[in-house]
């Protein structure tokens, strides 16, 4: 802010929904642990403008549509919320309010000298204090945007928050810091800026990835699919080098934990990044006995990310067990529910009526619901946030693990639903049945329990992108085009197949406002390799003597899935009387093929063929291929003679 001596504001919270939701490889939680793009500045900068003249500035912006707030900060720890209506005394400002909902893509801020005043308590005049930073960011329910920073130009001491990645690091989702003995899990390589948000590179990285156990440090291998890693036995044979493409600010990767190691901690660091710099801290991993059920884990099944005061939510919990099976016998099993923050209640009825943070597990089951609910008092804040945690109860049968959970208490007055958003995978693999919650919420985007039933169109931006259905297998005759959130419940949920190609699209909600336009990215994701030989290819005595054989690339439903480039693919064909040279690419059988056949860019076959001349009657026939990734189906028969 020009010729502003007050200057180093301290923070306005203004905190946003994203409807989004983190996936697992059973929870279908998307994108876990990634942050969307910084909010950007439209308009003067706030530091190019006389507050002190005219005791205000606006700043004005433009975000990713599926942020709902916007948060703002002076130091970066502290945030706020600043008033819809802005105390407009000593400007020349009348009637302006701030348009602090990103859900339309945009925000719109006046910043005057009574708010910082007497909500942040900023003293302006020559003794004021500096500042020389503002931080912009969206709150969203998977946690928060990369950061806008802007920085007075007097100054040059700081960064940018949407500056350029310096660093690579690593982590594990799903248990975050615990993994099971011999078992696959992800793990998240992303790069961050120099102010440690999430950022992106000019071009590729690759680098190694070493860990350390029992004083032995190695390379690890690994894999870019859950089904390569589990088909690979010795957890040897995956690829030892990656890369993060340009532009793009991580890369997840699939490792088979040692089946050795059952107990102790190990670490993991990058090694050897083309560019940046590996981050110098270790990440450390609890391990666990997979083949033992004395140690469980607790996963979150509602991902209340952000609540109201006063309302009391049910929160559903599940136990797992290290070998990536659910935990489904648990009995005298007990954990202890703590918080960061004692207004933050736990109870064991839906009406949290009866505290209680000592939890008995059911005997026979993998699920259980806890209720919580935050009691309100006298706040100056719009928003506070804690944490939630799990331990294991004394007198408990087995032991449980759980990453503290992170959450955001909603303390406006904002108490009816005016919004619904519909949370969910963002990623959908083509032809599958996903389920997706359809969530009404305040002004906030804090998940509200309807007052009424409220009646929801259920639709998509573009058209024939798939159908909405109540079943949880999409069957026929289960279609529907609307939905009821009842009176008294925040959410309901539906389900949705896209059928349409590969391609990203969005969702439309009708009967609130819709909290966002969420984005809807389908993929078709092959599994297997088929073969197809017309009827006269066993019977050695029809012609024609060269015959078709078709390949197919499939996905889980057999729909032929399509590669965006040509696919070699190594192909195995055996006669049991030795003579394997019968395999041709043209349909008059006069080029002999080799070992590999391809499928052309655009398309999910292709075609080789094989010759019958001089086959032996009763000659057995074996044709397999072998792809990373997929399954190959064998064609496999005896040629005759009638």
């Amino acid at each position: 802010m020009k010729n502003v001596s007050s200057k180093y504001l301290s923070v306005l919270l203004l905190s946003a929904a994203l409807l989004t939701s983190c996936k697992s490889p059973e929870l279908e939680v998307a994108s876990l642990g990634k942050k969307l793009p910084a909010p950007s500045l439209k308009g003067s900068s706030p530091f190019d403008q006389d507050f002190d003249l005219q005791n205000y500035v606006r700043i004005q912006g433009s975000c990713d549509a599926r942020v709902g707030n916007i948060l703002l900060s002076f130091d970066k720890t502290t945030w706020h919320q600043p008033p819809s209506i802005p105390d407009t005394t000593g400007t020349s400002l009348t009637g302006v309010t701030n348009d602090r909902d990103c859900s339309d893509g945009s925000f719109d801020l006046y910043l005057t000298k009574n708010d910082l005043e007497n909500i942040w308590g900023i003293v302006g005049g020559s003794n004021g204090t500096d500042v020389d930073y503002i931080y912009i960011k969206g709150e969203t329910l998977i946690g928060d945007t990369a950061i806008l920073i802007l920085q007075d130009p007097e100054d040059h001491g700081g960064g940018n928050g949407s500056s350029p990645a310096t660093t690579v690091n690593i982590e594990k989702t799903w248990p975050a810091g615990f993994a099971g003995s011999g078992q696959c899990d992800s793990m998240r390589v992303y790069l961050t800026n120099a102010q440690g948000y999430r950022a992106t590179h000019t071009s590729a990285i690759s680098f190694s990835v070493q860990n350390t156990f029992q004083g032995v440090t190695t390379p690890i291998s690994a894999y870019n699919t859950f089904q390569d890693c589990d088909n690979d036995s010795s957890g040897t044979a995956g690829q030892t080098t990656f890369s993060i493409p340009a532009g793009q600010d991580g890369i997840d990767i699939i490792y088979k934990f040692p089946t050795n190691a059952k107990s102790g901690t190990m670490t993991f660091k990058i090694a050897s990044p083309s560019a940046l710099t590996a981050n110098p801290t270790d990440y450390l991993v609890t391990m666990r006995d997979s083949s033992s059920t004395a140690t469980r884990w607790l996963s979150l099944e509602d991902h209340r990310y952000q609540i109201y005061k006063d309302v009391c939510y049910p929160m559903k919990m599940r136990t797992n067990l290290y070998n990536r099976t659910m935990a489904y016998d648990n009995i005298n099993g007990i954990i202890s529910l703590t918080t960061s923050d004692s207004r933050m209640k736990f109870y064991s009825d839906t009406s949290c009526s009866t505290e209680s943070s000592i939890v008995n597990l059911p005997d026979y089951g993998s699920e259980f619901t806890i209720y919580v609910k935050y009691a309100s008092g006298t706040d100056s804040d719009s928003y506070k946030s804690f944490n939630i945690s799990a331990t294991t109860a004394s007198g408990s049968a087995y032991n449980y693990d759980f990453a503290p959970y992170n959450m955001k208490v909603d303390l406006s007055n904002k108490n009816t639903t005016t919004k619904v958003g519909i949370w969910g995978p963002r990623d959908v693999t083509r032809h599958s049945c996903q389920h997706f919650d359809i969530v009404v919420m305040n002004d906030n985007g804090t998940r509200m329990p309807a007052s009424s039933n409220a009646t929801i169109n259920l639709s998509t931006v573009e058209s024939s992108v798939g159908t909405f259905y109540a079943s949880d297998i999409c069957s026929a005759g289960s279609e529907i085009t609307q939905t009821n959130v009842a009176t008294g419940s925040d959410a309901t949920r539906v389900y949705f197949k896209a059928t349409i190609n590969d391609g990203t699209y969005h969702f439309k909600l009708g009967g609130l406002t819709q909290m966002n336009n969420t984005e809807l990215r389908v993929k078709t994701v092959a599994t297997r390799i088929t073969y197809e030989a017309p009827s006269n290819f066993w019977d050695l005595s029809l012609a024609p003597s060269c015959v078709p054989v078709i390949m197919t690339r499939k996905d889980a439903y057999y729909n032929p899935a399509y590669v965006p480039s040509s696919l070699s693919i190594a192909l195995t064909v055996n006669f049991s009387d030795g003579v394997n040279n019968r395999v041709f690419s043209d349909a008059s059988c006069s080029a002999p093929l080799s070992s590999t056949v391809t499928i052309p860019a655009g398309s999910a076959t292709t075609t080789f063929y094989i010759s019958k001349l001089g086959i032996p009657n009763g000659t057995n026939v074996s044709i397999s291929s072998f792809v990373p990734g997929l399954y190959s189906e064998t064609l496999s028969g005896t040629l005759f003679i009638p």
